[in-house]
């Protein structure tokens, strides 16, 4: 650089910075997360509900990115071979829990139990789920 001062017009070369020895009023930001690692999103794996699945809805509460499930762990309480099946559908499962049509199976198939309290990852073949910015996936494992 060969400017010696900022100019209000562009130039062809840049302009120096100043240089000081006292720090910056603010810190320099970090630069923004990585929306693109691995998440995850942890349940407590109680078993005895009475229940061969559970049904809920996921919001992307972020407003510009869309965010991929790749896989799901499930808790089969046994170690016998079981059939497991994900499905999904937009927006909420309230009012569509008896209605087999508004929803899209996108896991099926037989899985070896991991045993009661022990997560089971659905990863192979799973179909994954775009959960849009802004908006409800529902899903049913």
């Amino acid at each position: 650089p060969t400017q010696s001062t900022a100019t209000l017009a562009p130039t062809m070369v840049p302009s120096l910075s100043p240089v000081t020895q006292a720090p910056s009023e603010r810190p320099t930001p970090h630069a923004v997360a990585n929306y693109h690692e691995r998440k995850s999103l942890t349940s407590t794996f109680n078993g005895f509900n009475g229940s061969y699945g559970s049904m809920f809805d996921v919001t992307n509460v972020h407003a510009v990115e869309d965010i991929v499930i790749r896989s799901l762990d499930i808790n089969a309480n046994t170690t016998k071979t079981v059939w497991a099946e994900v499905w999904t559908k937009p927006d909420t499962f309230r009012g569509y829990e008896h209605k087999q049509a508004k929803w899209k199976r996108i896991f099926g198939t037989l899985v070896h139990g991991a045993g009661l309290g022990k997560p089971l990852r659905l990863a192979e073949n799973f179909e994954p789920v775009v959960l849009r910015a802004g908006l409800t996936q529902a899903l049913y494992v």
